[in-house]
């Protein structure tokens, strides 16, 4: 059983109101400023790519599974300890922060042992649907790169990579020219997880998972993904969305505003954010 590592504040800086309400200004501000680029036509994946886009199995499967074990929780089931907790509450993450800018690589590499680190895209390292990298993310990758190594600082997505959404790598490979970071091919979504998965990802880095951390803004995907393999999980808030409305994709079906997630993801989002909370506030007063 992987033994889940928690941080220390000075690696990495832990949500705080305070810190979430400048976090949301100073996000839209540069959200708004970051002026995305748009990707060219010939780029873009195939309709029916985009539709199988929006069905995720493994991760439907792994929100029922948590669900069923809330209620048991609420039920009067006994708790998880700390060390069972990321097998059996995949959905909380090893640490919670509120802006990428706060995690120290450095830190991690020396006191937590890590050797590489796998982003999501969207709300991680860009805007939705943008192929330039948000200033925030901009600074934290070039320092992660500098911690690990460029062949150890991968982008590991459900879209660009993807098999059934991107099965030329076209899309992976335009994001590797726009952001400068390698775009990892895969077979299969996040949350995801078999041997021949990690497999994959331990044979690429060189080292176990366990020594390797999972950066991303979704609890249901990159958290419950990271958990999985036994990485640590670092989960970053989600960018504030652009507001200017100027910017749109044609992704193929229909022309969508850069910065602004689409329905099913505001919505799954919110059921992902509620169920955290309610695993947390169990625990808490389990703890009392």
């Amino acid at each position: 059983m992987t033994t889940r590592r928690r941080s220390n504040p000075s690696t990495v800086s832990g949500s705080t109101d305070d810190d979430e309400a400048a976090g949301e200004a100073a996000g839209e501000a540069a959200g708004e400023a970051a002026g995305p680029s748009v990707p060219r036509a010939n780029d873009a994946p195939s309709r029916v790519a985009k539709a199988l886009q929006s069905i995720n199995v493994a991760g439907i499967s792994s929100y029922l599974s948590l669900l069923s074990t809330f209620v048991s929780l609420k039920l009067g089931a006994s708790p998880p300890s700390r060390g069972e907790r990321a097998a059996r509450i995949p959905i909380l993450p090893t640490v919670d922060t509120p802006d990428i800018r706060n995690i120290d690589w450095a830190q991690l590499h020396a006191d937590h042992n890590i050797r590489g680190v796998l982003f999501d895209k969207d709300h991680t390292l860009t805007l939705p649907y943008a192929h330039q990298l948000h200033p925030y993310a901009a600074e934290s990758l070039r320092k992660a790169k500098v911690v690990f190594g460029e062949r150890n600082v991968v982008l590991y997505s459900n879209s660009a990579g993807l098999r059934q959404y991107d099965p030329e790598g076209r899309e992976a490979a335009l994001l590797e020219r726009e952001l400068g970071v390698r775009v990892l091919r895969h077979k299969y979504k996040k949350p995801f997880v078999s041997d021949e998965v990690r497999e994959e990802v331990e044979a690429w880095f060189g080292v176990a998972a366990s020594r390797l951390a999972m950066v991303g803004d979704r609890y249901m995907t990159d958290v419950v993904f990271g958990n999985r393999l036994g990485m640590m999980s670092i989960r970053v808030k989600p960018f504030v969305e652009c507001r200017d409305g100027g910017v749109r994709v044609d992704d193929g079906t229909k022309k969508k505003r850069v910065g602004r997630d689409p329905k099913s993801v505001r919505v799954s989002r919110k059921f992902e954010e509620a169920l955290v909370r309610g695993f947390r506030d169990v625990l808490r007063d389990e703890a009392r």
